[in-house]
């Protein structure tokens, strides 16, 4: 982990994502914030300090707490676990604000930040709210874009949200790729990728604490 954070603080990143062991049977995903050096926890929202020095960042003595974080009874989770149909609304309500912001955004850090709340709020959505979800936004040509695109983030975060969507609506998604141009968008930075000397170093950004 630490590994990580040096060499995307050598890249000039300005965030990076890590999943975190916190036991045998426990695991974590924590957002590292490389201009603040502070680490936040993706499930409970949880921020922690980070002690930096040059190239070295020192993690190890925040897994304790979080390990206790973790196994802490999340109430906003029990809400959301109870009232579903409120979880869909709110859902939907912030997708509509995020896609709003990204598509009229021209700033790549306003992007990023969209599109990794919007990840997290699709892994997490009820797969039956996802065909509502996709009657409101275009999500296939989104992603189709997002692929087609020169960033290579934009094409990482592209290729996230498309494994999400075939993973909660496998039916009706592999029809909307196959009609937007997803599945050619894959095959093409497939057979992009494979004719690429060596092996390529871009670090996948994670959206959930079980998988991402």
């Amino acid at each position: 982990d630490n590994k990580i954070i040096s060499s995307s603080c050598d890249a000039g990143e300005t965030d990076v994502v890590l999943s975190m062991k916190l036991s045998s049977s426990v695991s974590c995903d924590y957002t590292v914030d490389l201009s603040t050096m502070k680490m936040e926890n993706e499930e409970t929202g949880e921020i922690y300090d980070i002690t930096s020095s040059r190239k070295k960042t020192f993690i190890p003595e925040l897994l304790h707490s979080a390990s206790k974080d973790k196994e802490k009874e999340d109430c906003r989770l029990t809400l959301l676990n109870d009232e579903p149909a409120l979880y869909d609304e709110l859902c939907q309500t912030m997708l509509l604000l995020l896609f709003e912001v990204y598509r009229s955004s021209a700033t790549p850090n306003v992007r990023y930040r969209c599109l990794h709340c919007l990840l997290r709020i699709i892994y997490h959505s009820r797969a039956e709210s996802i065909k509502s979800i996709a009657e409101l936004l275009p999500l296939s040509s989104t992603v189709a874009g997002m692929l087609s695109s020169q960033d290579s983030r934009l094409v990482i975060y592209g290729l996230q949200l498309s494994e999400i969507l075939m993973k909660k609506q496998p039916v009706l998604f592999a029809v909307y790729f196959k009609r937007e141009g997803v599945m050619h968008a894959v095959k093409k930075i497939l057979s992009e990728t494979s004719v690429l000397p060596g092996r390529s170093n871009v670090d996948t950004v994670s959206v959930s604490s079980t998988s991402t």
